[in-house]
This record gives structure tokens, sequence and C-alpha cells, in this order.
């Protein structure tokens, strides 16, 4: 084992490569960490002039994902044929397929954008509307379809249309 600044001194150190004075760089006095970069600003800070990226690889099953910057256009994503999942205490909350398809509530999304709950509710804001009229909503509810809209609290629904199970049509 080596240990580096063990008495907590404030010496930073860095590793040279053939064309970057800085591929690796510690800033002991920040406690920041750089690749490609001489001062970092981060906790880690990763920079290059074409394209930086943090590859994380499962070599098992050949699944790559990757957080980089490209030109004028930041990207998360994968470079490999596999689905994305966005977690929230380590449950799966959004999913986007292989074929770009978006699921919330489902990992496997059936249409473009996929909604999927007991009860799903979309709701739509119009910030410039008056009061009590800014949101509308539409329903799935136990196979009913339904419109309506939210008071600004969204605790108040008023149905305003309904298409129930049998196809009759509720005003």
């Amino acid at each position: 084992e080596v240990t580096f600044n063990d008495t907590g001194m404030d010496c930073d150190f860095r590793i040279e490569g053939d064309s970057n004075a800085n591929l690796f760089k510690v800033d002991a006095g920040n406690d920041r960490i750089g690749v490609g970069v001489a001062s970092p600003s981060h906790l880690v800070h990763i920079q290059d002039a074409t394209t930086p990226r943090l590859v994380v690889e499962d070599t098992t099953n050949n699944v790559q994902a990757q957080i980089g910057a490209d030109n004028t256009v930041a990207r998360i994503g994968t470079v490999s044929n596999h689905p994305i999942s966005f977690r929230v205490n380590d449950s799966e909350k959004v999913s986007i397929d292989v074929n770009g398809k978006m699921g919330l509530g489902t990992n496997s999304p059936q249409r473009l954008l996929h909604l999927s709950s007991n009860n799903t509710v979309l709701a739509l804001t119009d910030t410039a509307a008056s009061t009590d009229q800014k949101t509308k909503y539409i329903l799935s509810d136990a196979g009913a379809f339904a419109f309506g809209k939210l008071n600004d609290a969204y605790d108040t629904a008023t149905e305003q249309f309904r298409i129930g199970n049998s196809g009759n049509i509720g005003i």
C-alpha cells in the first residue's frame, strides 16, 4: 500500500501522459481529482477537448453506460443496445427502451410514451391561465377515460367529460 498525504499535507500530485501533462491530477488542498484538467473545480472533474466521457461498463453483459459532453450537447445514455433505467431509492421510475420508447411506471413501454399506474392521471398546466383554471387532466381509471380540471392546490378535481367502459359518454 502506498499512501500520499498521510499526515494531511497539502501536497498535490499528477500523472502525465504522452500528450497530456494533467492526465490524472490530485488537488490535495481542495480534495479534488482531475482527469485531463490542471485545476479540478469539482470532487471529480473530467475534461478533454474532444468528447470527454465517463464510462461504466458491465463486461459480463456487455452493457456500457456513458455520461459525456459532445460538442454542444450533454449526453447521458448507452452505446450498447440496452435500455436505460432512471431510479429513485433503487426503484425504477422511468425507463427508455432500445427503440426510444419511454415508460413511466412500466419497464416495457409499448408506445412512444407509456404511463402505467393504478388510476393514471396526466396533468397539463398552463401557468398563464387564471386562478383554478391552470391545470387540465386526462384520466384512465378502471378502464374509463376522462378529462377534467384541477384547482391550483391540486386537491379538487372537476370531471368535465367521461367515456365509460361501455362506450357511453358523460358530460
